[in-house]
């Protein structure tokens, strides 16, 4: 799975703006992802590579719109605050 990072890393940087950046640390995303791809990893139906590669991507995506809801729809830690 670890070669995936830097794939996962790259998607995460483009996701989030460079305002979320300052708030939400991409790395921590990808690490949440592969945590649950771990515990998932039963789960996954395909068979190649590039499958694989977009199970984990999907689940980074959702990982960034639960952090983006938290950190930015809450009126408690509105980035507009700041």
């Amino acid at each position: 799975m670890l070669r995936y990072r830097g794939y996962l890393l790259m998607l995460a940087h483009r996701y989030l703006s460079d305002q979320l950046r300052r708030r939400i640390d991409p790395a921590d995303l990808v690490q949440v992802t592969f945590l649950e791809a771990k515990r998932d990893l039963h789960a996954f139906r395909g068979e190649s590579a590039g499958e694989f590669a977009g199970w984990l991507r999907g689940m980074l995506k959702n990982n960034v719109a639960s952090a983006v809801t938290h950190h930015v729809m809450t009126q408690k830690r509105s980035t507009k605050k700041e």
